[in-house]
């Protein structure tokens, strides 16, 4: 059943490397995005070492949710969900860092498991107006968890969490910048022994989401400024993921901030989520992937909208 009111809905997305803002206008049954930005905070930076969030990604998250309350009072949205993930899941200090927001900024974080991490990026497929399949598989690579959902006849027949994300596996096994090869190896079996354990080798269409995917695309595109237009529904080929990939081993991290449509901000952890993404293509043995740069904040408001699935 849908909504049959218009209002505004905003939700933030507290991500391990980005905060995500998106309000939409919500007219009968129909959502029409007014703002959607993402800013990198690296909450999730130095976490497998201290298993905390720093006092300096404390900071950096606070100027950005200070900027995004600013933009949410400006629009007069009333309806904000904000949610949190991974790294306020894992962090020692994240009930402090929950607590510090909601005194700071009013914001009430609720932490959402692994699965219904998935669950939204599901819902954000399911409703897409752009991207049409029945039977598929979703995977969203974050910082410091990657979902797979496993969909057939529009309905999940399976759902896991894996914490394999680009900020986690770049914490593991980067020693060198740019990366040596057992540094690269090390990694990839990693990410395949972990998806091996866990996941069936299901023969579906792949859609993907989460920065870095969408910034593949972007950098594929030549992107000066981000295009979601071009990147959403965009496929990627295995073919151009190996060369992106060896473009970027091959660079330190200053050099690959010069690449056209990659955030500087996003040079340091690139590799690490391309190579999940290869590893991923790999063990389902497929060609190519589509890319959504929907995701979980659309999800939430899918779920609003229409109770789910």
């Amino acid at each position: 059943m849908g909504n049959t009111k218009n209002e505004k809905i905003a939700v933030i997305d507290i991500g391990t490397n980005s905060i995500l803002l998106l309000i939409t206008d919500i007219k009968g049954n129909d959502i029409v995005p007014i703002i959607d930005k993402a800013k990198i905070a690296k909450l999730g930076e130095g976490l497998i070492e201290t298993n905390e969030i720093s006092e300096s990604a404390f900071n950096r998250a606070f100027l950005i949710l200070d900027e995004y309350k600013k933009i949410i009072e400006q629009f007069d949205v009333k309806n904000v969900n904000v949610i949190g993930t991974m790294v306020l899941r894992n962090a020692k200090n994240g009930t402090a860092f929950i607590d510090k927001v909601r005194e700071k900024f009013g914001f009430n974080i609720e932490i959402i498991d692994g699965k219904k991490e998935a669950y939204y990026t599901f819902l954000s497929i399911k409703y897409d107006n752009k991207i049409k399949f029945d039977d598929f598989i979703v995977i969203d690579i974050g910082g410091g968890s990657t979902e797979f959902v496993i969909c057939n006849n529009n309905k999940i027949n399976d759902i896991k969490s894996l914490d394999i994300g680009a900020v986690v596996i770049k914490d593991r096994f980067l020693l060198n910048d740019p990366p040596e090869y057992n540094e690269i190896t090390d990694a990839k079996n990693y990410i395949f022994a972990m998806i091996n354990s866990n996941i069936r080798k299901w023969k579906l269409p792949i859609i993907g989401n989460g920065g870095t995917i969408t910034t593949l695309a972007a950098v594929k595109l030549q992107l000066k400024e981000y295009n979601s237009e071009l990147v959403h529904g965009h496929e990627l080929t295995i073919e151009d993921i190996k060369k992106l990939s060896d473009l970027f081993m091959n660079m330190d991290s200053a050099k690959r901030r010069e690449i056209i449509g990659l955030e500087p901000k996003r040079a340091d952890i690139i590799l690490w989520g391309t190579l999940i993404l290869q590893v991923i293509l790999e063990f389902f043995d497929r060609g190519s992937i589509i890319v959504s740069d929907k995701g979980v904040r659309y999800g939430v408001i899918y779920e609003r909208l229409y109770k789910g699935v």
